[in-house]
């Protein structure tokens, strides 16, 4: 019943002729962010809202969606503080041979690993040298700021968003509850759960349920779902 709803809920979306959607932690564009490798095709009138703040994996993300119609590419950061800039804790790949970069898990390959969150870089980090990669670095990087609401404001004005996915290594929680649901009405909302502690992945859920989605869950994300009445 579950994978119906959401099969329903997205066929709904592509019978209003579009699909609206805001991924926050964008990454590269073509390993993490699964749904929009089917959606971004459906409708001209589609947008794609992409936010990486990382310069190099910015560019790559650029690469990859050169020539997409809709996509609306962000070099910004969702911060923690209200701030112009801020700073990522992020893992430095730059000493490795390239040999070596070939055999980085696809998880460190392609998102970089970094996050407001020290401890969650830091785990990543031993996981990365207990694997042989010993020349790895922990390092910080400058990112601009925005909003959680304010990129959906400054790129799609007043029209309602399908998709929202989020993926940001443990600041996941804190991106979901600044969403303004009421205003936004997405039918689809993703967020990588793995690593929020237990008391922050129900109060995540709690946000949810509490505007009337449903849930369904795998090993490392959430999916929520909801169908408006307008």
């Amino acid at each position: 019943k579950q994978e119906m709803n959401f099969l329903i809920s997205v066929t709904f979306a592509i019978l209003q002729g579009r699909i609206n959607s805001v991924t926050y932690g964008a990454n590269e564009g073509n390993w993490i962010d699964d749904a929009l490798w089917i959606f971004r095709d459906i409708s001209p009138r589609s947008k794609f809202i992409l936010l990486e703040p990382v310069p190099a994996i910015f560019n790559k993300l650029r690469e990859n969606y050169a020539g997409i119609n809709g996509a609306i590419l962000v070099n910004k950061a969702i911060c923690p503080s209200s701030k112009d800039t801020s700073r990522l804790h992020a893992i430095s790949f730059e000493a490795l041979t390239a040999e070596k970069i070939s055999r980085l898990p696809s998880w460190a390959k392609h998102n970089g690993v970094s996050s407001f969150s020290l401890d969650m870089v830091q785990k990543h980090f031993q996981v990365l040298v207990k694997r042989g990669f010993e020349g790895i670095t922990l390092k910080e990087v400058e990112v601009e700021c925005t909003t959680v609401n304010g990129v959906i404001e400054d790129h799609l004005k007043n029209a309602l968003v399908d998709y929202i996915q989020i993926d940001v290594e443990g600041f996941d929680y804190n991106i979901l509850i600044q969403l303004n649901l009421q205003r936004w009405k997405p039918l689809l909302i993703k967020w990588e759960h793995k690593h929020l502690n237990d008391v922050t992945r129900q109060l995540a859920e709690n946000f949810v349920q509490e505007s009337g989605y449903y849930i369904t869950r795998s090993e490392t994300d959430t999916l929520a779902y909801k169908f408006w009445s307008c």
